[in-house]
């Protein structure tokens, strides 16, 4: 079982990363739940460093179990995105009816044109051509 990874596992990360390591745990830190937090907090690209250590096996027996994991996680953000679709659709429509309704009251506000201002167009002040 694997007990520690040091920098010498990480010889073929890019420099950010083994930086960010050593900057979080030396030169190696112990495999372990707190060590796979602090990994996860600084932004270390944890997947790709277990990757280069762990067995053809483990690495498959990872993949099965995260995918099964992955699968539930979009089963149940589906589910979540059609409750936010539903409640969504009538909320926007009820905004766009008001909207509209607002800038109905302020083109029917707006004092009517007098003769003389009937050709205007935007940007002109005297209603002849620029």
């Amino acid at each position: 079982m694997l007990e520690t990874i040091s920098l010498t596992d990480l010889r073929g990360a890019c420099l950010a990363q083994r930086k960010l390591f050593r900057q979080t745990f030396g030169d190696s830190c112990p495999v372990n739940a707190e060590s796979l937090l602090r990994a996860r907090v600084a932004g270390l690209r944890v997947e790709w460093v277990l990757y280069q250590v762990f067995t053809p096996d483990e690495w498959a027996e990872y993949e099965r179990q995260r995918d099964s994991l992955f699968a539930e996680y979009l089963r149940q953000r589906a589910s979540l995105f059609a409750k936010y679709e539903r409640q969504h659709a009538p909320l926007f429509a009820e905004y766009l009816r008001q909207h509209d309704a607002l800038l109905i009251s302020l083109i029917d506000a707006r004092p009517a044109l007098s003769p003389s201002a009937e050709g205007a167009t935007v940007g002109s002040v005297d209603g002849g051509e620029q």
